[in-house]
């Protein structure tokens, strides 16, 4: 007896679980332990082997298919069953792709190039098991039924014989896309007739495709299409579980499926079990896991099929060692397995190196554009700047000259028109009291309207020349002037303090604080103000230097007169500037 092999398959993330950033819970620890790592669900799981993501379908058969084909080529009859959850990887395991041929195909290509002593009859019948009715996928889908005399399934026609590989393939392919809530079975009937002794062996090689769902633990109760769709998986755990029990009587014909494989399960087959899992979940596949590991359990007797006097189809024996051609067969397939092995690796490396290289393609081109971008608005921010300092050294100059210009012909304006009403006040004095009130109005008077008339033609903005004459006249006429009085403008009394310096001739000293930014209206450019200042009055007149102080003191030195005529001059010269 042997107990039933059981292998387990994980499926590498798919895109759309990378998109979703799902996470491997399942970790092969060896060749024949798998862990679970997820911490709130800890545990291990030991079976015959175990496959990782990275996994190919022609080491699923080397390992596990290949023993069971084998045996069925020396007459036992074999099971391959798929089990797992709904997008585990079945039908991949399967049929596989052009890239990763799928365990069917390996098989089938397999029996038809073996041949040695015997002359072999392969026969192919494929049905489907859809709300516990059989279908025959052969034959446009007509219903096939049971007979209940030795638990073997009869279609409708009889079973396709296929010449070659070829043809094999192109039925397979012709078949439609299965319902994912139906089961199907494979039955590859292999007649093998031995060309020297007579005798014939005739075995059963089955490839059973369970569908995805979970273990069931209650039987359903409606007959809805997907309780009928899973009532075949919960008789198929009460099965498994009976005979893990070891229990005898167990009734194998409460469905379809169960009464199909009651002799892969329990007769003279050699069967495993190849369980498909999904690498992101945990829970289902805990519940799946436990349920083959309770399969692991069950055991069989594989029995040859032999059929004895059969008529020989060829006199002379053919001379060939089967031993010889099985160790080489055995090395070929090797051979092959590791060729596939190190084209996928290449293939592997050059996507992974390909999309390196890519990447960095990017990278450096992306460095490239910004570095350009970097330098050009460097560029363009430095001619900015450029620009700007330009117009506003521009700005300043002009400003600036501007302003020195109309400042020193404005101030040359005023200190002409004091000068003048000056000189009038002073002749028009009288040693009246009443009269110098009359004079110094009168006095004021032409003072204002002179000043007036100043301001208005400076206003005007009066072409150069002509301010240039005014200046021109203001400074000959101020020279030949003497300062004889200083006046204000009438009031009700006049201003005696004013007046009174006019009769004494002493010598004194006076302070004027001028404010900072304004110091510049009594000086003007290159001294220019203050040296007509001088010259008019005929004082000594300092400036103190710059600290930080709000005003700078300026210092007057002479006769009273000289001194009166400069305080006034400078107060009236501070004044119009406002």
């Amino acid at each position: 007896m042997s107990n039933i092999k059981v292998c387990v398959k994980i499926r590498p993330l798919s895109e759309r679980d990378v998109k979703l950033k799902k996470e491997e819970q399942w970790k092969v620890a060896d060749k024949k332990s798998l862990q679970c790592v997820n911490v709130f669900h800890p545990c291990e799981f030991t079976f015959d082997h175990i496959f990782g993501t990275k996994s190919l379908n022609y080491e699923v058969y080397l390992l596990i298919v290949r023993p069971v084909v084998e045996s069925c080529l020396m007459g036992f009859n074999g099971t391959i069953i798929t089990y797992g959850q709904a997008s585990a990887g079945k039908n991949y395991t399967m049929l596989g792709t052009d890239m990763d041929p799928g365990i069917v195909l390996i098989t089938i290509e397999r029996l038809f190039k073996t041949g040695g002593f015997f002359r072999r009859t392969i026969r192919f019948g494929y049905v489907e098991i859809y709300k516990e009715k059989i279908y025959d996928l052969l034959n446009d889908r007509k219903p096939a039924w049971i007979d209940k005399h030795n638990f073997d399934f009869m279609l409708s026609n009889d079973e396709i014989v296929v010449e070659n590989f070829e043809k094999a393939v192109e039925m397979l392919r012709n078949v439609r896309k299965l319902s994912s809530t139906s089961h199907s079975i494979l039955r590859i009937t292999i007649e093998s007739e031995d060309k020297t002794k007579g005798k014939m062996l005739i075995s059963h090689l089955i490839f059973v495709h369970v569908a995805g769902c979970d273990p069931m633990t209650e039987v359903p109760l409606s007959d809805s299409l997907d309780d009928e769709s899973t009532k075949s998986l919960y008789w198929f755990n009460v099965v498994v579980n009976g005979l893990h029990k070891g229990e005898k009587n167990i009734n194998f014909n409460n469905s379809v499926l169960t009464t199909l494989l009651r002799e892969s399960l329990t007769g003279t087959s050699n069967t495993a079990i190849i369980c498909n899992i999904r690498p992101d979940v945990v829970e289902e596949t805990i519940s799946t896991l436990k349920f083959v590991s309770r399969a692991k359990n069950v055991r069989t007797l594989p029995i040859c099929n032999e059929m004895s006097n059969v008529p020989a189809r060829c006199s002379t024996p053919v001379s060939t060692n089967l031993t010889h051609v099985e160790h080489q067969l055995i090395e070929i397939a090797n051979t092959k397995i590791e060729n596939l092995l190190l084209r996928k690796e290449l293939e592997d490396v050059k996507a992974a190196f390909a999309a390196k290289t890519t990447w960095f393609e990017e990278q450096m081109k992306g460095a490239e554009l910004s570095r350009q971008k970097l330098e050009l608005a460097q560029i363009e921010e430095k001619k900015s700047l450029e620009r700007i300092q330009n117009r506003l050294n521009t700005k300043i100059k002009m400003l600036t000259d501007s302003n020195e210009y109309l400042t020193g012909k404005l101030e040359g304006l005023q200190q002409d028109s004091s000068a003048h009403s000056f000189r009038n006040a002073s002749e028009s004095l009288t040693p009246s009291q009443n009269e110098n009130s009359t004079l110094t109005r009168s006095c004021a008077e032409n003072l204002e309207k002179h000043e007036k008339h100043q301001l208005d033609t400076v206003a005007k903005a009066c072409p150069k020349r002509q301010i240039d004459d005014l200046a021109s006249e203001w400074t000959n006429n101020g020279r030949a002037r003497k300062y004889e009085g200083p006046y204000r403008k009438a009031d009700s009394k006049p201003n005696t303090e004013l007046i009174r310096p006019l009769m004494s001739d002493e010598t004194e000293t006076r302070t004027v604080a001028v404010p900072n930014y304004r110091i510049g209206c009594v000086i003007g450019v290159g001294g220019v103000k203050m040296k007509s200042l001088i010259r008019a009055t005929g004082a000594r007149i300092s400036v103190s230097r710059y600290s930080r102080d709000s005003a700078r003191m300026v210092t007057i030195n002479g006769n009273t007169r000289s001194v009166c005529m400069a305080v006034d001059m400078i107060q009236q010269m501070l004044k119009y500037d406002d």
